[in-house]
């Protein structure tokens, strides 16, 4: 058993959340170094007369866009006159006041200097002239600018930073749990089953420690069952050897019917205790495929009639004799029960797909969960004529848990039962 150590999963997620919040300052940071968001650049009046002139303008200031038009184009419902405007255009063009036609949706007052107004906002200014109007209107502001792509690039730079970060963190906080559950799933009462690894963060060795405590629980108490059963076997066992001893001395019909009662009991005591031990010997490679074929030439041959299609091979690694005694349990069980038994083996998806098939009643849906339950028989009337003591099913199933597989029953859409055993491959 392997013993690691790991920072506590709570610093892990304090380090999460200081990451966050630094990586969240330094954002705030980046933001405010580069300036508030950017104002639009005013247009001065003279620029835009320059403009209207026909004569380059220079500066760092936008540009107006200039159309020429038939009529006086009409202004948008924001904008209203600009008187200041129009006699500052007029001025610099050199033409009447009356020729200019000036509309804003916002304006500041001259400034000191004689420096004409400055429009904020939208604008149009007309020149009326031989062809007709020039007008000279605002350019559109871009909708994003250097300050907003830079803001944008620092939040999404930091968002795929913490994500790296918190998915890191996530993982190795859930790594250790997964395993842990894994683990968990693999813990039996047997003494086989391995110790879970003590490894990952405080919290996680304390839970790996607690259920390393309960498995060992498991071991002893399975173990102390087995013993007090293997004991209670024992001690029947010499009261039946004297009662057949004794009824020796009966008639030949009586004794026989006796011996008969004896050895359904011995019978009865070893189901239960093979139940109870639940166990295998240590598993070594082997084909199954020409196990299931001389089952089912057996039962040919002495019980009843089994059909075969068993693929080849099937390499796996388990106890030979507890899975000779699986498949001969479920093949009697299903000759017992119906007239005929079909036997399929194939290898699929990593597993070895045993399906065995009978022509009987099927299974009575009030059992379909329960069948494979201690002491639970398809058929109620306990007798012995028609079946054991309702154990074969369930040490079935611990055979098949023991080698890492599965078993299901249910019925067949003609008539009839089907239990499938699932193995692994090797």
């Amino acid at each position: 058993m392997r013993t690691t150590h790991a920072p506590a999963i709570t610093w892990r997620i304090v380090l999460l959340v200081a990451a966050s919040v630094l990586a969240t300052a330094l954002v705030s940071f980046a933001i405010t170094f580069n300036g508030p968001p950017p104002f639009p650049m005013p247009y001065r009046a003279e620029e835009v007369a320059a403009a209207l002139a026909g004569r380059p303008v220079r500066g760092p200031g936008p540009k107006a866009i200039l159309r020429q038009m038939p009529a006086l184009p009409q202004p948008s419902a924001e904008q209203a006159r600009d008187p200041i405007t129009e006699q500052t255009v007029a001025r610099v063009l050199g033409v009447a006041p009356s020729q200019v036609v000036a509309w804003s949706s916002g304006w500041r007052a001259p400034r000191p200097g004689g420096e004409g107004p400055r429009l904020m906002s939208d604008f149009t200014i007309a020149v009326r002239g031989p062809a007709g109007w020039t007008v000279a209107v605002n350019s559109p502001r871009p909708w994003l600018t250097n300050w907003h792509r830079i803001t944008l690039a620092s939040l999404v730079g930091a968002l795929i930073l913490l994500t790296i970060l918190g998915w890191f963190i996530a993982r190795a906080i859930t790594r250790p749990l997964s395993r842990l559950a894994d683990a968990a799933d693999a813990v039996s009462a047997s003494h086989r089953s391995l110790p879970v690894e003590i490894e990952g963060p405080p919290e996680v060795r304390r839970v790996a420690g607690a259920l390393n405590a309960m498995r060992a629980r498991l071991v002893d108490h399975v173990a102390q069952r087995t013993a007090m059963l293997a004991a209670i076997t024992h001690d029947l066992g010499t009261p039946l050897t004297r009662l057949a001893f004794r009824i020796e001395a009966l008639p030949a019909a009586d004794r026989i019917r006796a011996l008969a009662d004896i050895e359904e009991m011995r019978g009865m005591i070893m189901s239960v205790l093979e139940f109870a031990r639940g166990e295998t010997r240590a598993p070594a490679p082997l084909d199954l495929a020409p196990l299931l074929a001389a089952l089912a030439d057996g039962m040919n041959a002495t019980v009843g009639p089994v059909a075969q299609s068993i693929a080849t091979p099937l390499p796996m690694t388990g106890d030979d004799g507890a899975l000779r005694r699986l498949f001969t349990n479920l093949l009697e069980n299903a000759l017992r029960y119906g007239q005929s038994a079909s036997l399929t083996a194939t290898a699929r998806d990593g597993h070895v797909i045993v399906t065995i098939d009978d022509d009987g009643p099927g299974i009575p849906p009030a059992l379909a969960q329960s069948l494979f339950d201690p002491f639970v028989r398809a058929e109620p009337s306990r007798s012995r004529e028609t079946g054991g003591i309702g154990l074969g099913l369930a040490i079935a199933r611990n055979v098949v848990e023991a080698h890492g597989g599965s078993i299901a029953a249910q019925n067949r859409p003609q008539g009839g039962a089907r239990l499938t055993v699932s193995l692994p491959l090797r």
